[in-house]
């Protein structure tokens, strides 16, 4: 307990200081993780090379028209993200934006995105953090729904054109995919059936707020439930283009239905990896090596198209958060200065 008061006292007296230290800290570690899984990946000069050469050629036009669709699919992102927190807390579309790219910052080094939650609640009021990162799980849950669907039936499609695999599998994993996602999709439409599930977990009655905070899922209704998906779907759709422009730029053509099936079974395939972004691009890579490697020879383009389209979607709205989370406040927006705030006053009043 001493070492938690003298740590309140340092941040009353510098709370200044002790923000700035934690904004440097996060630039500092962001930077360095970045440096050494990107910069010093193996084959990272090959790719800069290739990425020069198809610069100088004719098909930029593709390069630029991916680079123009990034900003709308992180739009998308905020008006289906946006209109769940809003449940919770108003929030204008600019307030949101920020948010979802915050996230995207602090998601990079986390399994499958999870770090959304942190970015984002940064910029509501430290009060509904519980409550955000539930809407949060609402939107993520929407997303994945889209790209395990849109996966089986790629997957499935993939399989019969390609690989040729017998009937009776073929009938099996479309069985197996159709009933999961059912499944998936009547649970996301009746959220209220959820909650009392959580209620049953033992373990997270060590965190009472959760408990309470977890009823905002009644909360939603079917339309706009079904809206979530409808946004995740344009999600979806905006990059799966991207994906097509991109291969298209280190010129890798492939038909827009067979693309599509193996663009579907990389998702789904990069949906099953539980790693980080920044750490599980190797294994995506070798995903899309596999998968593109029955359209091009070339593994370099293939990997080089894979990269450039991580650095677009990820690695540059990531730096765009991490300027917007040193732009905030870190300790007013996790709701420690209100409470050293709440401390001083109580001690005052209680020497008066």
């Amino acid at each position: 307990m001493r070492t938690y008061h003298k740590i309140l006292l340092f941040l009353r007296r510098q709370p200044r200081y002790v923000n700035w230290l934690i904004k440097v800290v996060i630039a500092l570690f962001f930077g360095i993780l970045l440096w050494y899984d990107v910069f010093q990946r193996e084959n990272f000069q090959d790719i800069k090379r290739l990425f020069l050469a198809e610069l100088k050629g004719d098909n930029t036009f593709w390069l630029y028209s991916c680079c123009a669709l990034m900003p709308l699919n992180w739009a998308a992102e905020t008006v289906k993200w946006g209109h769940l927190v809003r449940r919770v807390q108003p929030i204008g579309f600019w307030q949101a934006f920020r948010a979802v790219f915050a996230g995207v910052t602090t998601s990079l080094f986390l399994p499958n995105r999870v770090g959304d939650f942190g970015g984002r609640i940064l910029f509501l009021k430290s009060k509904n953090a519980v409550k955000v990162v539930l809407s949060t799980f609402v939107g993520s849950w929407a997303q994945q729904l889209i790209l395990i669907t849109f996966g089986f039936l790629g997957f499935a499609y993939f399989l019969l054109t390609l690989w040729k695999v017998e009937a009776f599998i073929l009938d099996g994993i479309i069985a197996l995919g159709l009933g999961f996602v059912i499944i998936l999709l009547f649970m996301f439409l009746n959220l209220e059936i959820v909650v009392p599930v959580f209620k049953k977990i033992r373990l997270l009655y060590r965190f009472p707020k959760l408990i309470k905070s977890v009823n905002v899922l009644r909360q939603y209704t079917r339309e706009e439930l079904l809206q979530t998906l409808l946004w995740a779907f344009i999600r979806y759709v905006i990059y799966t283009i991207q994906y097509f422009l991109i291969l298209r730029f280190f010129g890798i053509e492939v038909g827009i239905l067979r693309g599509a099936s193996c663009i579907a079974t990389i998702y789904l395939l990069q949906t099953s990896i539980p790693l980080p972004p920044i750490v599980g691009l190797l294994a995506r890579g070798e995903v899309a090596l596999k998968i593109w490697g029955m359209f091009s020879e070339n593994e370099l383009s293939i990997l080089a198209a894979t990269f450039t389209l991580w650095v677009i979607n990820l690695i540059v709205p990531a730096l765009i958060g991490l300027v917007f989370i040193l732009q905030l406040n870190v300790l007013k927006s996790l709701g420690y200065e209100k409470k050293l705030s709440e401390n001083e006053t109580k001690k005052s009043s209680e020497s008066n």
